[in-house]
């Protein structure tokens, strides 16, 4: 049931975690996930959820600054 936002979630991540501070980062899986699946007061909830069922072991070092400031 979460997979269609995780899904979301990972390309937003993979396509911008090289360019974007993790505010920024955020702010557009926030509007990523209220475009794609209208999801509003929940996408903190959701990223959470998200986060918790990542091993960032095999991040580079930027990738993992970033998540892990998510």
């Amino acid at each position: 049931m979460m997979d269609k936002y995780f899904e979301t979630l990972w390309f937003i991540f993979r396509l911008h975690y090289r360019k974007l501070e993790p505010q920024a980062l955020k702010e557009r899986m926030y509007l990523a996930l209220d475009t794609k699946h209208d999801v509003g007061d929940e996408a903190d909830y959701i990223i959470n959820i998200w986060k918790e069922g990542i091993d960032d072991e095999n991040f580079n070092i930027r990738a993992k600054r970033i998540f892990n400031n998510l």
